[in-house]
């Protein structure tokens, strides 16, 4: 790695009129007259891009138009990479100027074209934009109407990185990575949850960025959650209808019916049997409630001196709870900002089992001489339905963020930053309807005037499954950074945020809604 002296030794930039001073300067050994020589003006002189002397420096403050004439690579859009990246011969690619300047140890000067694509800075490095690189005088002045170096590529890149690419850390007081009238522009994120990021610094890396542009996208909307399904989970059995009377001496009731869910089985109690004096009572459905005072799912009571009953409905199950709205403004990483997603909802419990209808009384007064003489048997119960599965959570918002800083140090002068909105957080998904309970079987029929068999209890229908939590809103930040190292940005720079994003089912009263997101100049965060 270079350091701070000698770079600038050799990048000083002359102006046509000083060429043979500062080869002298070198030829003699002594060291050059420029801007290094009072590093008050160094600023000053950097910004205009007039480095000749401390007089011609203090002389030519402020005007652009003088030409740069210096030890550097040059690139611009129409070069060519097989070009040795003079101003007269500039190179095409970022990455082929970068080759050259970190072997010859120079810095990069590039035209204030437009880029689209996607820039890696290597450490260290220092790049220059916004020249003229076709001034009709064969000149590289700053361009006259301002214009930057513009880095823009498609929707859901980054502009720019920088990266350490070395074996080992930057050693601590290594020349920072100086990126100066540039303009990097970030388009609105279109992938659900996309962040749009202008500008990213990873690990071990330090940045300044001056009298430049970060314009950063919309972060898109988090994608809405998974319903639970479009139709109501599965039905429960229907229950077995109870034999005629005189049709058997004992008439066996309507067979136990059952539906396995995923939480468990429920089945319809058995019917009541039918026989010559008195009819048999209903199963009882299960399972049973653990309390149950309303007798959900009892079987019905056979005949005997009164007429048989029917079973009863077995209980609904329980509906399963909502998903919890997204908390926590998320984790930072290399890649990017990963947002908090609301939670899931909970499956429906299954409904409960009917119980079977009673049975009747059968005998000589109803069936003739001959025939048997059963009554008529009780329908068994229906089964309940299963639980509903539940809806998913919501997805987080995208945020938009100018510059994300990744265990890195970022300085930022004389530059503005715009951001755009967070995007909204993902809804909940629907939870889905539980299935209906089986209808209780129906009763046997009577034979010359006897009672039918009484009717089995519906099942319990099941518990809708529960909606799912809203994803967070996205952000709209300035800096992003890990919680490690917090931005230095200058009071001289301007910076203009777009507004938070909503969490996902905000306003919807039937949701858990996830948590806004945040509008800042910086935040940090867990990595």
């Amino acid at each position: 790695m270079i350091g701070t002296t000698s770079r600038r030794n050799r990048w000083r930039c002359v102006s046509e009129a000083w060429p043979l001073l500062l080869v002298a300067s070198w030829l003699s050994g002594i060291a050059a007259i420029g801007c290094g020589a009072d590093t008050s003006t160094w600023e000053a002189c950097e910004e205009t891009l007039t480095c000749t002397s401390v007089v011609a420096c203090n002389a030519d403050h402020g005007n652009p138009d003088l030409p740069v004439d210096c030890d550097g690579v040059y690139l611009r859009k129409d070069g060519r990479d097989d070009h040795p990246g003079t101003r007269d011969d500039p190179v095409r690619t970022f990455a082929r100027a970068f080759d050259l300047a970190r072997e010859h140890g120079m810095r990069v000067y590039a035209c204030a074209d437009t880029f689209n694509v996607e820039v890696r800075v290597p450490a260290g490095m220092e790049v220059w934009g916004g020249l003229n690189c076709r001034d009709p005088r064969g000149h590289w002045p700053l361009h006259p109407l301002g214009e930057l170096t513009t880095i823009a590529p498609g929707p859901n890149r980054i502009p720019l990185t920088v990266v350490e690419e070395a074996a080992e850390p930057t050693p601590e007081g290594a020349v920072a990575t100086t990126l100066t009238r540039m303009r990097m522009i970030a388009q609105d994120a279109t992938v659900p949850g996309g962040s749009a990021i202008a500008m990213r610094a990873l690990s071990g890396v330090t940045v300044e960025v001056r009298l430049s542009e970060i314009v950063a996208g919309a972060g898109a909307d988090g994608s809405p959650g998974a319903d639970g399904g479009a139709e109501p989970a599965q039905e429960g059995a229907p229950g077995n209808p109870g034999a005629v009377a005189c049709s058997a001496d004992r008439v066996e009731g309507g067979a136990r019916v059952t539906t396995s869910c995923d939480d468990g089985v429920s089945s319809g109690g058995m019917g009541g049997v039918g026989t010559k004096g008195d009819g048999g009572d209903g199963e009882d459905g299960t399972p049973l409630p653990a309390s149950n005072s309303m007798n959900f799912g009892r079987g019905g009571l056979g005949q005997q001196s009164m007429e048989c009953t029917d079973g009863l409905r077995g209980m609904s199950g329980v509906d399963g709870f909502r998903g919890n709205g997204a908390s926590g403004p998320g984790r930072l990483t290399d890649a990017g900002l990963e947002g908090t997603w609301g939670g899931d909802g909970e499956t429906g419990q299954h409904g409960y089992g009917g119980g079977g209808g009673g049975g009747s009384r059968g005998g000589s007064m109803f069936c003739s001489v001959g025939l048997p003489q059963g009554g008529a048997s009780g329908g068994s119960g229906g089964a309940g339905g299963c639980g509903g599965k539940p809806g998913k959570g919501g997805g987080p918002g995208g945020s938009s963020i100018g510059i994300l800083s990744h265990h890195a140090s970022v300085r930022v002068s004389k530059t503005s930053i715009t951001t755009g909105r967070g995007g909204n957080g993902g809804r909940g998904g629907n939870g889905q309807f539980g299935g209906v309970g089986g209808y209780g079987g129906t009763g046997g029929g009577n034979r010359a005037g006897s009672l039918p068999g009484c009717r089995g209890g519906d099942g319990g229908k099941g518990g809708n499954g529960g909606r799912g939590g809203g994803g967070h809103g996205g952000h709209s930040l300035a800096v992003g950074h890990t919680a490690d190292l917090g931005p230095n940005v200058d009071s001289d720079s301007v910076i203009s945020l777009g507004d938070r994003g909503d969490g996902g089912g905000a306003g919807d009263l039937d949701a858990n809604a996830g948590e806004p997101g945040t509008a800042a100049v910086s935040m940090g965060f867990q990595y």
